[in-house]
């Protein structure tokens, strides 16, 4: 539902999950797991209809018994965190999201590699971040970066949506810094 943007029915769906689940999550680590999932995904669901705060406080909830049950490390861990950096974001909480994305690149790029899809995600928004507190000089610096990861990748490419989106991300930080040509050329 929440893919159709039914948000109503999704929230329905979602409660009656969370409650059974959270009838259920102490009687082992799997359900106590199937619990946090159902808090990701009703936090995404807030998310998508702009209630932040209360995506947030689920997010909070899911990462800390994720991050209990299968480390820090781990891919849903991982996914998790990275969620609520972009709430973090939506909030206007750059510092907080660059925070926490640093640390999910650092992890992410350890487990996964520097060019994963992920990874390369985290690095692309600690971009956005740093330029959203006019740290152009230091987006530039990493957009690049992301950028170069993004051509030289084999699963992306230079036509890949998310090389083109970085291309995008390159062209406003430029003009942000007043290089209005070579953001021309980017964009």
């Amino acid at each position: 539902y929440r893919v159709t943007s039914q948000y109503d029915q999704s929230a329905i769906f979602l409660n009656k999950c969370l409650e059974f689940r959270e009838r259920q999550q102490n009687n082992s680590d799997a359900c106590t797991l199937l619990f946090a999932e159902c808090l990701f995904e009703k936090a995404r669901l807030f998310n998508d209809m702009g209630k932040f705060r209360e995506s947030k406080s689920l997010l909070q909830q899911c990462l800390s018994r994720r991050s209990s049950l299968l480390g820090a490390g781990h891919a849903d861990t991982l996914k998790c965190a990275h969620q609520l950096a972009s709430v973090n974001i939506n909030l206007g909480q750059y510092k907080a999201a660059q925070s926490q994305l640093e640390e999910c690149f650092r992890l992410q790029a350890s487990v996964l590699g520097e060019d994963h899809p992920a990874t390369i995600g985290s690095m692309k928004d600690i971009c956005f971040t740093l330029f959203h507190q006019g740290k152009l000089r230091k987006a530039y610096k990493l957009g690049l970066k992301c950028y170069n990861v993004q051509l030289a990748c084999v699963q992306l490419g230079p036509r890949h949506p998310l090389t083109l989106e970085q291309m995008s991300t390159m062209s406003l930080i430029l003009h942000g810094q007043g290089r209005y040509v070579r953001a021309k050329k980017m964009g």
